[in-house]
């Protein structure tokens, strides 16, 4: 019997979000309707709970309108859900390889060492503090990350075919 793979909860609530429109808890409910968790159906509590676990921690915002209660994502929660999916997405090996070289400012260093850590999290090799490279190409979220995060500018991406 195969095993089944552990869904992050967190992660898929802020996948759902990332739409851009605002949800009700009902609409998130019925997005996640059928989701198995640990051999069991999502209950409506651990939804919930999720839920404002997450809103608590700053990626979702709560909006009352007209006795409706809406969810939806916070610039925090934006960047959390594109790391998630940079974290786990599967890189397939080609022909294409990507260089990354940046030069992020002293003041930014957050940032400098959380880019560090993450091209490191997607299997990118350092060749120096402020390069990187990896045998594939960067997905789409990546350069939606740098630019939700006002990094595109110091970054310069490199991509193609590299003979050895």
């Amino acid at each position: 019997m195969a095993k089944k793979k552990k869904i992050n909860l967190t992660e898929k609530l802020l996948e759902i979000f990332r739409s851009g429109s605002p949800l009700t808890f009902s609409e998130t409910m019925r997005q996640m309707y059928g989701l198995p968790i640990y051999k069991r159906e999502l209950t409506r509590k651990q939804l919930y709970d999720t839920v404002e676990k997450v809103r608590k921690q700053g990626w979702l915002k709560k909006k009352v309108v007209e006795d409706r209660v809406f969810y939806s994502l916070t610039a925090k929660g934006k960047v959390k859900q594109l790391v998630y999916k940079l974290k786990t997405e599967t890189k397939r090996r080609g022909e294409r390889s990507t260089i990354i070289i940046f030069d992020i400012p002293e003041e930014k260093r957050t940032y400098r060492n959380f880019l560090r850590r993450l091209l490191k999290q997607m299997k990118f090799t350092m060749i120096q503090k402020s390069v990187f490279i990896a045998p594939y190409i960067l997905p789409k979220e990546f350069y939606e990350l740098l630019k939700e995060l006002d990094l595109i500018k110091f970054i310069k991406v490199i991509e193609g075919i590299i003979r050895f």
